[in-house]
């Protein structure tokens, strides 16, 4: 396959580990990226172009497809232009900030006859993959009870709580994997913790509810207070019970250790990992999987109706846990 001549739009946390992993891929030929902060450019890898406006970007490049990583509220204007300029658009989750958005997203989508995949990551975590697969093939029976949780450190927190909200950055991948799993979720209630551990005013933890269109019912729970100087880098786990068995996916990332006698390590291999020199991890399986889906040798596991679902419940999370009642999503 001939590399694809692409860009990535937003240089933050994930914005960054997209520009490393491309950079890697034998698939992708990184030709430039784009950011409002001029600084972000020392960062990048050598003879990758730098941008800080995206009609520049759109103009001086010949590209063949391009990264969007920006906050949530900047998604519409950035993939609308590029959708709008004939490229292929990668958006990080969650599609947008709120349901207006999405919808004019995906409208935009339609209209232009655009191509959009939205980069639900866990989608492409081979544990979670082999777990949905067994389920999917009955391995299990119906799904009656789901759990899952997705626990991430404070710093993610502070960096983020002023702009989003818990569910709608963490616990949509969560949402969507649940989804995937036991199809519609029409109907959560939501209890929240703020105890200003990230904050004034924020949520740092929320523990919910959910129930099934199928009549299955979950438990989430989802927070972003743990100590930064842990080692622990993450808490994750989901199960499903079903009437002819169980599965289950459980990190704590990092998983791998190394004891010696100067020090104890704890290494992360989750998410994004270099094997000499070649990204490895679910973070470059899923921008090589949105490669080979620009170049019409794959497809996308997650539609547009997808990914606005998904946020849709994360917002219902958030008004339940506002009111203090439960949200009917088939209202």
């Amino acid at each position: 396959m001939n590399p694809v001549r692409c860009a990535v739009v937003g240089i933050g946390m994930m914005g960054s580990v997209h520009v490393r992993v491309l950079d890697a891929l034998p698939e992708a030929d990184l030709v430039a990226c784009c950011d409002l902060d001029p600084g972000v450019a020392a960062s990048l890898p050598s003879g990758v172009g730098f941008f800080a406006d995206v009609d520049r970007l759109l103009a001086s490049r010949k590209l063949e497809a391009v990264f969007v990583c920006t906050p949530q509220e900047q998604h519409l204007p950035v993939v609308a232009r590029c959708l709008e300029a004939g490229l292929p658009v990668f958006c990080e989750k969650p599609i947008a900030h709120d349901l207006d958005d999405a919808d004019a997203i995906i409208a935009i989508t339609r209209q232009t006859g655009g191509r959009l995949a939205v980069g639900h990551t866990m989608r492409f975590e081979p544990d979670y993959l082999a777990l949905a697969r067994s389920v999917q093939g009955g391995d299990i029976g119906d799904p009656v009870s789901l759990s899952a949780r997705r626990n991430v450190p404070a710093f993610e927190g502070r960096l983020l709580a002023h702009r989003t909200t818990l569910p709608v950055e963490v616990g949509v991948h969560d949402l969507d994997l649940l989804r995937w799993l036991a199809g519609d979720i029409v109907r959560v209630q939501s209890m929240p913790a703020s105890t200003a551990s990230v904050g004034d005013g924020a949520v740092d933890a929320v523990v919910a509810t959910l129930r099934f269109a199928s009549g299955a019912v979950g438990l989430v729970e989802f927070n972003w207070v743990m100590n930064d100087r842990s080692r622990l880098a993450g808490d994750y786990r989901l199960a499903v019970f079903g009437t002819r068995g169980a599965g289950y996916v459980e990190m704590r990332d990092p998983a791998t250790r190394v004891y010696s006698l100067e020090e104890n390590k704890w290494l992360r291999t989750h998410g994004s990992f270099d094997v000499g020199g070649t990204a490895a991890g679910s973070v470059a399986i899923e921008d090589r999987h949105f490669l080979g889906w620009v170049r019409g040798i794959r497809d996308w596991p997650v539609s547009l109706e997808d990914a606005r679902a998904a946020l849709e419940v994360a917002l219902a999370l958030d008004e339940s846990s506002w009111t203090g009642r439960p949200v009917d999503l088939s209202r």
